[in-house]
């Protein structure tokens, strides 16, 4: 009988717990647990870091629900409920007022479609109207979108229509003030995003027409005619801003829109325009614009004509000028009168003889920008020195133009001190970021950029929250990829790329690209690239470019790494980027190129599976190319089959091929002979290409005498004439050194000048110690180990 006590210890000792006896008399004051610890050990001690997260674009409330219902659209599967879609497309506006932000075209088509699902779920029963977008919503979408981009492809305009369309019947009759608001903001967006003409067709229904929609005043009037007219001097139509004019000159309003037009043939540099406005300005007794003052004096430096331009100046003076045209004054007299600082100094004195008017920094800041604008950076420090000499101390402005003309002057040191200066100022609408990213960008291009100092910068700037500019987007990646930094490069791309429009996104990937294209570049690099550019941020590149990225891999001998951009494409939901028969021609190719004979067979079976596309003898040329480079020309040969049972038959390419695969393949010369037969009893033209290919088959095939005999005949009965084309193939392709040594003497005997052509290319020994000729466009494949060029 076995031991109670001997198995109660071994149980123990195996679950590495001591031995316990339970006595009746002694209790403890808790009950032992049941479970057994477990002792763990870490190998010896190290703690492994968790992988690094890349960090979350930096989007706007409401955007990246917006992303998420695209995407679904896109992939046909199911989008957010529709109640989040409305609450979200409110959140996106209410943001972008409370923070003064433009709507950029990237957003805008967001918004724009979020809001057409909107409607629909409304036209279809799915949403009541009452729990979508309100009119007040609308109207604050419209005020936002008044800031158009200059991109030709905004979807502002298209936006805009939508808005007002689905609350024009809600402003009739009622809510006056607000529908003519809105109407203004509708008419200012639509005109400068292209639509002047169909601004005008609005303007005249509303308040032109037999029966007025709309009746308002023709002072009121004008905020609506000063936009169409802005909208036509941008496309520089100069027609239909003067039968405007004479619209308004009907209404009594000709001299509150002639500022618009002195500045619209100020831009254009036309005198007779400009004198002509000018006057009817003085005429009407209508005081001239800072805006319209220094558009005068832009267009009297650019066609130089100053002396009229002084007579206006010395109008203006003989007024009684305000302080905005005392600050053009000041730049007339230092820029186009040739002042010096201490004569500009004399100027402002007179300036503050009325004890209404003093100069301030604003008066520094035109005059800095006129040093500038000359491209002399030591006016524009002397203009800031006589600001501080008045006590009138710099604000952000002046620290971000000194940013600016200092970085023109190559005065980085100068730059970064003002750039210290500037962010202990108070910033106002984020104006300082125009010279930030300019210095940024200026830090990154130098020769041997101060990464430190650049990283200091974009730490203060993600503090701020700040967005970059798309160029410095671009740079600062370039200069993140050139340093290996590929985590900071794909952190920046992921936080700001969705600030962007199309064209600026496309500009950025474009750019970004030329590293991965880099020869120069370490394949691994350029492939990790290719990951963080293309997968992972800018899914948007189209197919062109991502197939010239296979053929860029496949021309660096890495078709592992050009078959994963095939199957990115091959994968991609969105049919736009799905291979087409193109694509998979330069797939084939490039197998061909590396001579992947798995890899081919791969995507071959892709190719019959693709219902998208109809194969062609251009795909069948392109695969007798590459199962002749994979050694495989049996299969090869088939595809000449397929061809000849097309509808659309072979090209003169496809009989190139056919004639380098029966090269290649045992008793190819059979093959080639019946080919090159049926050609001949169809009389069929045959081009040298044709013809070296056949020549090239026969020698390969060991048939020295056939080609010989073929070479000689050829220019009697085809008048191709032998040349270094014809002699070099059949001299590669004749197989054993012997042999190629009878050709040379066969050649140097016939054709003693096309061989000295053909030896000036030189010749290559291989492994196997035969020697060929280094024909252009011609890859030989079997390297030796040790090179050696041979010259006849």
């Amino acid at each position: 009988m076995r031991s109670y006590l001997t198995q109660k210890v071994f149980r123990r000792l195996i679950t590495n717990q001591p031995l316990r006896f339970r006595c009746p008399q002694n209790f403890y004051a808790y009950r032992p647990h049941n479970e057994f610890l477990s002792w763990k050990r870490t190998l010896f001690g190290i703690s492994f870091k968790q992988p690094r997260e890349p960090r979350e674009a930096q989007l706007a409330p409401g955007l990246k629900l917006m992303n998420d219902l695209i995407q679904a659209e896109n992939t046909q599967t199911r989008p957010p409920p529709i109640q989040d879609v409305v609450k979200a497309w409110k959140k996106f506006f209410k943001y972008k007022t409370q923070r003064k932000e433009t709507v950029n075209t990237f957003e805008a088509s967001y918004m724009l479609r979020a809001f057409r699902h909107i409607q629909n779920a409304i036209a279809n029963g799915l949403l009541p109207e009452s729990e979508g977008p309100t009119v007040d919503d609308k109207f604050v979408a419209l005020q936002r979108l008044t800031k158009v981009p200059s991109e030709k492809h905004n979807k502002h305009n298209e936006l805009a229509k939508e808005l007002y369309n689905t609350c024009n019947k809600e402003f009739v009759g009622k809510l006056i003030v607000k529908a003519r608001h809105a109407l203004l903001c509708y008419i200012r967006i639509i005109a400068a995003s292209g639509e002047p003409a169909h601004a005008r067709d609005c303007v005249e229904t509303y308040f032109l027409g037999s029966e007025p929609l709309v009746e308002i005043d023709g002072t009121h009037q004008l905020h609506f005619w000063r936009a169409v007219m802005t909208g036509f001097a941008d496309e520089g139509n100069e027609v239909e801003l003067l039968k405007i004019a004479d619209t308004l000159d009907s209404l009594g309003l000709s001299n509150k829109v002639g500022s618009i037009l002195l500045r619209f043939y100020a831009g254009k540099g036309d005198s007779a325009g400009v004198r002509k406005y000018y006057e009817e300005l003085k005429t009407g007794n209508t005081p001239l614009s800072a805006k319209t003052l220094f558009a005068i004096l832009d267009y009297s430096t650019s066609c130089n004509d100053m002396e009229w331009c002084k007579s206006v100046f010395k109008d203006v003076l003989n007024s009684t000028p305000s302080k905005a045209q005392w600050d053009i004054i000041l730049q007339w007299a230092a820029g186009s009168m040739g002042k010096g600082v201490e004569e500009v100094e004399r100027m402002m004195a007179v300036m503050e003889r009325d004890p209404n008017i003093r100069a301030d920094i604003s008066t520094i800041n035109g005059l800095v920008t006129l040093g500038m604008r000359r491209n002399d950076s030591y006016l524009a420090e002397r203009f800031v020195t006589l600001g501080i000499k008045h006590g009138i101390c710099p604000d952000a402005t002046t620290y971000a133009l000194q940013i600016e003309y200092r970085i023109m002057a190559g005065d980085f040191t100068g730059a970064q001190s003002a750039y210290k200066a500037l962010q202990s100022e108070e910033v106002a609408a984020d104006e300082d970021l125009p010279a930030v990213n300019k210095y940024i960008r200026a830090l990154c291009n130098v020769k041997v950029p101060d990464f430190d100092l650049i990283s200091d910068i974009i730490t203060d700037l993600d503090e701020r929250k700040a967005s970059f500019e798309a160029d410095t987007v671009s740079d600062l990646s370039s200069l993140y990829l050139a340093r290996d930094e590929a985590d900071l490069t794909l952190d920046l791309l992921k936080t700001q790329a969705f600030h962007y429009s199309i064209d600026e996104r496309i500009n950025i990937c474009d750019n970004l690209l030329k590293y991965v294209f880099d020869p120069e570049i370490d394949i691994m690099k350029a492939w990790e690239a290719y990951n963080i550019i293309v997968v992972q941020v800018f899914s948007e590149t189209c197919l062109e470019k991502r197939t010239e990225i296979m053929q860029h891999f496949f021309k660096r001998r890495r078709s592992d790494m050009a078959l994963h951009v095939f199957g990115h494409m091959r994968s991609d939901v969105r049919p736009t980027y799905r291979p087409v028969i193109s694509t998979y021609i330069e797939c084939f190719e490039g197998l061909g190129i590396c001579a992947d004979r798995e890899s081919l067979d791969i995507v071959y079976n892709m190719f019959k599976m693709d219902s998208s596309v109809e194969p062609n003898t251009a795909v069948h040329n392109a695969l007798i190319y590459a199962y002749t480079e994979c050694e495989h020309s049996d299969k090869a040969v088939r595809f000449w089959d397929d061809i000849t049972n097309s509808v659309e038959g072979p090209s003169y390419r496809s009989l190139e091929l056919v004639f380098r695969a029966c090269q290649r393949k045992p008793f190819g010369d059979q093959k080639a002979k019946s080919i090159w037969a049926q050609i001949r009893r169809m009389e069929i033209e045959i081009t040298r290409e044709v013809f070296v290919a056949y020549v090239g088959a026969l020698a390969g095939q060991g048939r020295l005498e056939d080609a010989k005999a073929l070479v000689e005949s050829g220019e009697k009965d085809l008048g191709l004439k032998p040349d270094w084309q014809t002699i070099g193939h059949f001299y590669n392709a004749i197989g054993g050194q012997n042999r190629k040594d009878f050709v040379e003497k066969w050649a140097k005997e016939l054709y003693p000048d096309v061989w000295t052509e053909l030896a000036a290319f030189g010749q290559k020994k291989m492994k196997e110690g035969h020697r060929l000729f280094q024909l252009p466009g011609v890859e030989l494949r079997d390297h030796p180990d040790e090179e050696e060029e041979y010259d006849d």
